[in-house]
């Protein structure tokens, strides 16, 4: 299987707050960012910042770690949801925990996406351009 090529500007244009206190990750999402273009990239490195700037940022979609101190991600999801102000914000998690248990309790919570580390550049393109996208239909002829 050969390494996604990102085509420079080529990305999804859309504003993304990323949610995650893991520094390496958190460089490792600015420079996809940069490579894509058209990601406005918006980190916070603790939960409660997070739901702070959702609220006040209204961003595209919301990348959200799982693993959080003090808070985790289902939790901030939760808070997300009890927020009129970010309820609609489309939100992807990220988690390095690929159990099944996992991924079923992201998706009985409301979650947009589900991402695991390492993260995948396609993946993450894809999951982006899936809920910004007009149509939110989800085409299948979007290839």
């Amino acid at each position: 299987s050969q390494g996604v090529q990102v085509p420079l500007g080529a990305g999804p244009e859309a504003s993304v707050l990323y949610i995650e206190d893991n520094a390496s990750n958190i460089r490792l999402m600015r420079h996809i960012a940069e490579a894509l273009g058209g990601l406005e990239l918006h980190v916070a490195e603790h939960p409660v910042e997070g739901l702070e700037m959702a609220a006040s940022l209204k961003p595209d979609v919301i990348l959200l770690d799982i693993n959080l101190p003090g808070m985790d991600g289902f939790q901030v999801k939760a808070r997300l949801e009890a927020n009129p102000a970010t309820r609609q914000i489309p939100v992807i998690a990220i988690s390095a925990n690929v159990l099944a248990e996992t991924m079923t309790r992201g998706q009985s919570s409301g979650f947009h996406g589900y991402l695991t580390k390492p993260i995948s550049i396609g993946a993450l393109v894809s999951a982006i351009q899936e809920v910004t996208a007009p149509s939110h239909a989800g085409d299948a002829l979007t290839a």
